[in-house]
């Protein structure tokens, strides 16, 4: 919907076309509330150009259909109105007196008339200009003085008119000629040809042609390959810089799935002999989690994130935005002094937020297979020694060694009631049978899934690329029907499953192998989270749904689902291995505490 400035501003450049000066009069022809918008705003715009303005508002039709008779007009028998708009310089129709006695009365005491009907975003569209009347007006002079006009086609049309009888009428979207009609916005001319002097065959083609038939030749499709590698001179470049630093991070994103390139990426780090990251956007299996450098996933924290990076030197971006962070922070990610070198094919996440010392349009796979022996003869022994004692370094504090932390801070928590949603999360990844993939939209529930389970191939973790919720579920449903030989487990929210719950009736209907497991905390967790953390409010009004509580259980089975309900934590291992390695769609409700940290 356009602004009030949008239409002020369109409506003045209209009126200059019409040359609207200073001291001139400005009528507006309105119907009740039609076009109201427009009527205030070309007042707006009459008195920015100096002109005098007033509005004529007739009270509006009483109207039996859709359709309005042209020529008949509610202007008709108001005397004291037509006086007044003969009075102007310039009427602005928002009406429509197009054919009628009124609109002829008032053009031939000499004001010029607009009439203006179309949606704003026609009139910018098609906003007329100078040249544009220019062209109508010179196809006006070659119609008039035209004597015939033929119509022929291939397909046998051989239509002949006599030209003559009738005047040539133009249209070209403003008037500046006293007594001239025109329709902003419009562009042509027409004529009629002489009665009874037309002659010939016209073709048409079937009057429905919605319902009519006919081949089509689609042509051949088309797969552009887009596995480009850099130039040698860049290649050796991005390694010499690469080889410079002397505490070098690897953080990978999206395209190291879309290229296939976790085996690469994971060579690449161990070449080095540092530590790699996904993304703080962490949505899919950007990294082997179980490869001696996997440090796991930046958090979307500016300040942690920032810790994180103090200890480096240079940053190695492999395919992706390498720092989008969730919420706006005074403090910034990146911190001072750190270098960016990054490579991937997408534009938009080039230097998105920050300079890069050397950025390559390039495949990732293609570019790390071509980089790291190139990283190999360049480093030589120095390279090797170094990547050895990196790895060394590394060994107590990746992936493999925080998780085996984790698992044991969890497992404190294995008897708790109501379930602790950590130890549902991991009771998850040890049910799950290891071809399976996992759709992650547990949000806070979720919070230690990527410590947990580990990345083995591209395909095997989906989730959030960005802040909306209620994904999961029908996201669940397309990967399995892309991966039929694979079972899936849908791993959610309560709150999240909420938008998009009829997922579950085509997991049903399509009998997939699918499993949904909603973690209910009876709300959005998230929500007061967010609340609490950003204004430090615990009042959290419509943030709840326990009066009266969801049944996901007997929701899941209307919908023609197996389902479950699991309180004791004690029963979640035999129930969630018994689901997982099951046929069919099934789903299980496990309750949690609602405790908002």
């Amino acid at each position: 919907m356009a602004t009030e400035t949008e239409m002020v501003d369109l409506f003045k450049q209209e009126l200059d076309l019409c040359q609207v000066e200073r001291g001139q009069t400005v009528a507006v022809l309105s119907e009740g509330q039609i076009r109201a918008d427009y009527a205030h705003a070309f007042l707006l715009a009459a008195q920015a150009l100096g002109a005098n303005c007033f509005q004529i508002n007739l009270p509006e039709r009483v109207r039996s259909g859709p359709l309005v008779q042209v020529g008949r007009t509610p202007l008709a028998g108001n005397t004291v109105a037509i006086e007044a708009l003969k009075r102007a310089d310039l009427v602005i129709d928002l009406v429509g007196l197009l054919f009628s006695a009124e609109q002829n009365e008032i053009t031939a005491a000499g004001p010029r008339m607009l009439f203006v009907h179309e949606p704003f975003d026609v009139l910018r569209a098609l906003f007329p200009n100078r040249d544009l009347r220019r062209r109508v007006e010179f196809g006006e002079r070659l119609l008039r003085e035209a004597k015939e006009l033929r119509v022929t086609s291939p397909h046998g049309t051989d239509l002949v008119y006599r030209l003559g009888q009738y005047p040539v009428m133009t249209e070209y979207g403003f008037t500046d000629t006293p007594g001239r009609w025109d329709h902003f916005p419009s562009g042509f001319l027409l004529t009629q040809g002489n009665d009874g002097e037309v002659d010939g065959t016209l073709v048409l083609m079937p009057g429905d042609i919605l319902n009519a038939e006919a081949g089509i030749e689609l042509g051949r499709s088309t797969r552009v390959d887009t596995r480009v590698r850099p130039s040698d001179e860049s290649l050796k470049a991005f390694a010499a810089r690469i080889l410079k630093a002397e505490r070098p991070v690897i953080i990978v994103g999206d395209e190291v799935v879309k290229s296939d390139a976790l085996e690469e990426a994971a060579e690449f780090a161990e070449t080095l002999g540092c530590p790699a990251y996904q993304s703080s956007t962490p949505f899919g299996a950007h990294f082997l989690s179980e490869s001696p450098c996997f440090m796991g996933a930046l958090a979307r924290i500016q300040k942690l994130a920032r810790d994180a990076l103090t200890p480096y030197d240079l940053i190695i971006a492999v395919g992706g935005d390498p720092l989008r962070m969730s919420v706006y922070s005074e403090v910034d990610p990146l911190p001072d002094g750190l270098s960016i070198v990054q490579v991937g094919l997408v534009d938009h996440d080039l230097a998105k937020n920050y300079g890069a010392d050397i950025a390559l349009k390039a495949d990732v796979k293609e570019t790390l297979r071509a980089l790291i022996p190139a990283l190999k003869a360049a480093g030589g022994s120095a390279l090797e020694t170094r990547a050895k004692q990196g790895l060394a370094a590394l060994a107590s504090k990746n992936w493999t060694a925080k998780r085996k932390m984790v698992v044991d801070h969890i497992s404190k928590s294995a008897t708790t009631t109501p379930i602790d949603p950590d130890w549902l999360a991991l009771q998850v990844v040890e049910s799950m049978p290891d071809n399976a993939i996992l759709v992650d939209e547990g949000l806070t529930s979720s919070r230690q899934i990527i410590a947990l389970r580990p990345h083995r191939d591209r395909y095997g973790y989906h989730a959030l690329a960005s802040g909306g919720i209620g994904w999961g579920l029908p996201a669940s449903v397309g990967v399995s029907l892309a991966n039929p030989d694979r079972p899936v487990v849908c791993y959610s929210g309560d709150g999240s499953s909420m938008y998009s719950i009829q997922s579950l009736w085509t997991a049903a209907n399509q009998n997939l192998p699918l499993t949904f497991v909603i973690v209910n905390n009876g709300g959005y967790r998230i929500i007061k989270q967010r609340l609490l953390a950003f204004h430090g409010d615990d009042h959290y009004v419509g943030m709840d749904f326990k009066d009266p509580p969801v049944d996901f259980t007997a929701l899941a089975k209307s919908l023609g689902l197996e389902a479950t309900r699991v309180t004791d934590p004690g029963q979640l291992k035999s129930v969630l291995s018994s689901a997982f390695s099951r046929p069919g769609a099934k789903l299980i409700e496990v309750v949690v505490n609602d405790a908002v940290n």
